[in-house]
């Protein structure tokens, strides 16, 4: 009876491997040269949509937490100031200004203008690197690079005419060579820019960490397309000479809470918006394959840890120093909810200043593949 059995089940057997060999085996050694390349071309559009399609969702994030980020913000403040409509009551942290006013605060907006360029400077760059442009047409290319400049060129304008018209010229130059920090401090060379040295540096790390993390895919990446974005590190590293460097943005606790608070804002909304639009200008391309290599992944490595290491010295500094008791206030509204509008006018400059720097570097690079 056993032996029946085993008879019976080596009769199936044989007959489905003739089965599987006359169906499957024998067609596919006869398009053995066609076969492999439908299948590889078949998986490399799969991964592909996967990939544009992951794309697509993070590009979306980065708007998508800003925006929730500003209405959570907006919904404090009114809460606080038991109004849905807070626009003209007075919520700054000086006392002195509406929610209005400190959304078109010139003269803040004007002192932050080279940290803002440095900030879209870095972002440019570290889009070049790991998104090459390669979908626009040249003529496209180079129209859009023009808006985006014009743009750029009139919200900086803008924000230097704001500052002359409502603080005068004095202030335009004392902005500009960053001698403001707060109301009744005094006016010393270089004392904005040390005022947010770690958290802005953190914040250059975090954009190469950014688009690193984001970028995984194939295709070379150009000749020299690092170089923009370490030519921002460069630029940080010129700006800090000229400004002079301290040991107050290490050590003093009034720094240090400036900068934590520095680094939520920015983290949170700049740094997102103009990745996005980097990210938006450069859909349709496939991310380059530096963010593959060994070499990229100890570059993603050390900007990941160098942003993270700085944010918690910053951070832990700030509530060992208990700098929140050396702020212009202790109301929670006035001192962080209120802060993310006081940065509005960045909001649209950083953007698209990062976004015609990407295109206009992208375009230079994209003709001198590796």
């Amino acid at each position: 009876m056993t032996d029946e059995v085993g008879r019976q089940c080596g009769a199936a057997l044989q007959k489905g491997a003739n089965i599987i060999n006359r169906r499957w085996l024998q067609p596919f050694r006869q398009n053995s040269t066609r076969l492999p390349a439908r299948v590889c071309s078949g998986i490399i559009a799969l991964l592909l949509s996967v990939a544009m399609a992951r794309l697509r969702f993070i590009r979306r994030l980065c708007f998508a937490i800003p925006a929730g980020v500003l209405v959570a913000a907006y919904v404090g403040i009114a809460a606080a100031t038991e109004t849905a409509w807070p626009w003209l009551r007075v919520v700054h942290e000086d006392g002195r200004r509406s929610l209005l006013e400190t959304v078109v605060y010139f003269e803040h907006a004007l002192r932050e203008l080279p940290l803002d360029l440095l900030l879209a400077w870095a972002i440019a760059g570290a889009a070049v690197y790991f998104f090459p442009q390669t979908a626009l047409s040249a003529n496209a290319n180079q129209s859009s690079v023009r808006w985006f400049v014009a743009a750029a060129v009139l919200l900086a304008a803008s924000i230097v005419v704001g500052t002359w018209h409502a603080a005068g010229g004095e202030a335009v130059v004392n902005n500009l060579v960053q001698m403001h920090t707060r109301p009744g401090a005094a006016l010393e060379w270089g004392t904005h820019w040390r005022y947010h040295l770690l958290s802005r540096l953190a914040l250059l790390l975090a954009a190469f960490a950014l688009f690193g993390t984001i970028a995984a895919g194939s295709g070379a990446a150009p000749r020299g397309s690092l170089m923009p974005y370490l030519g921002s590190l460069a630029g940080f590293v010129l700006l800090t000479i000229v400004f002079r460097l301290t040991a107050d943005p290490f050590t003093d606790p009034v720094y240090l809470g400036h900068q934590a608070r520095e680094l939520l804002t920015h983290g949170l909304v700049t740094l997102p918006l103009a990745a996005g639009t980097c990210m938006a200008l450069a859909a349709g391309n496939v991310p380059a394959a530096p963010g593959a290599t060994n070499e990229s992944r100890r570059e993603i490595f050390l900007a990941s840890a160098g942003a993270i290491l700085l944010g918690i010295y910053v951070a832990g500094g700030a509530m060992l120093a208990a700098a929140v008791r050396l702020g212009q206030t202790q109301e929670f509204h006035r001192l962080l909810l209120v802060h993310f509008f006081e940065h509005t006018l960045g909001y649209l400059l950083v953007p698209v200043a990062a976004g015609g720097l990407y295109l206009w570097h992208a375009e230079n690079f994209a003709a001198k593949p590796d």
